[in-house]
């Protein structure tokens, strides 16, 4: 590359000659006016290479940079269902960064992951799961992805009480998370967990999960205080999604559509559950976004009572974060059985 530097003189201003026959580098600034670039084709391939080399420089600068002012890298967690997925996103703030495994609107009984699903998981340091048989396909994906996966159930050794189980559910029903005492258990464990996995964010991590747990303390006040007058008032669930929520707070469940989550029960099953609603005069049948409300449409119109949608999972619009999810479920009982009339 050949570089020609032109000096004019700037009107008014005398600038020395001999400077310029001397070939003087440093000119003032006020005398430089014309500055011409003639390109040699031989040098060409020569001027890419430093252009390449120079945005190479600044983009590993700017790496750099971005290392020194975040050592920690978010801590890549995936999660069965979305009140999980909620719960670690409480705890670990902005040091986390979620996959929630089970679709919006899909209901983890059953559920069979698409190819999509396996996405990212072979990066995932951490697999929270519920466990007690519910999300065993979780469980299978994550060691489909990385057969040394840390897999953590959250659904063990949680606090009482334990409502009666399904059939199936031989490990003890599995839906835990409506409770907000057992979803302040399981978020101690997630903090423990995710500290484990950071130790450097121990501090911000362990303010987090207290805040965390405070908040479903308070939670869980609020629950005590709205379902009280509606106590005794008898209902139907769809299936068990609500057991958990029901043995905390004491609510009258007179019976549940699908004992077995996923299969259709028997027309003798059925009419023993119209009869118990006629018996005990229960004010609603409920069912589930993540389930065909047909059946609870054909026992409500024999049995002469409403069916109300209450969802147990969330992951959908007004019902992302665990708050919103507990605090819808709260709004549909309420209003569903009375208290709010």
């Amino acid at each position: 590359m050949c570089v020609s530097i032109a000096y004019t003189q700037t009107a008014g201003v005398e600038f020395p000659k001999d400077r310029l026959r001397q070939g003087q580098k440093q000119v003032p600034q006020r005398f430089l006016r014309i500055v011409r670039i003639r390109p040699n084709l031989l040098d060409m391939k020569h001027l890419a290479t430093v252009i390449l080399l120079s945005v190479l420089a600044l983009l590993a600068g700017s790496w750099a940079a971005r290392a020194a002012a975040d050592p920690f890298p978010p801590i890549r967690v995936a999660s069965s269902i979305p009140p999980l997925g909620a719960l670690v996103r409480v705890v670990g703030g902005d040091l986390v960064q979620v996959q929630v495994l089970l679709p919006p609107g899909a209901s983890p009984h059953g559920y069979e992951p698409g190819p999509e699903a396996i996405r990212n998981l072979a990066r995932a340091e951490v697999h929270f799961v519920i466990g007690r048989g519910l999300d065993g396909w979780a469980e299978s994906l994550a060691r489909g992805a990385n057969p040394d996966a840390r897999i953590e159930r959250l659904g063990q050794s949680l606090p009482g009480p334990e409502p009666p189980a399904d059939p199936d559910d031989v490990q003890g029903d599995p839906h835990v998370w409506l409770d907000p005492v057992k979803a302040a258990a399981m978020v101690l464990r997630i903090g423990e967990v995710l500290v484990s996995l950071r130790p450097g964010c121990a501090d911000t991590l362990h303010r987090q999960t207290a805040a965390a747990v405070e908040q479903l303390h308070s939670l869980d006040k609020l629950c005590g205080e709205r379902l009280a007058p509606i106590r005794e008032v008898p209902f139907v669930a769809f299936h068990g999604g609500l057991n958990h929520l029901v043995a905390r707070y004491g609510l009258r469940q007179v019976g549940v559509l699908e004992p077995f989550p996923g299969r259709e029960p028997s027309p003798k099953y059925l009419k023993k559950i119209i009869a118990r609603i006629r018996e005990t005069g229960a004010r609603v049948v409920f069912a589930e976004p993540q389930l065909s409300a047909r059946l609870a449409e054909v026992v409500a119109r024999e049995s002469g009572v409403p069916v109300v949608e209450i969802d147990p999972i969330g992951g959908l619009p007004g019902r992302m974060t665990y708050d919103e999810l507990i605090r819808s479920d709260l709004d549909v009982l309420t209003r569903a059985l009375g208290a709010d009339r």
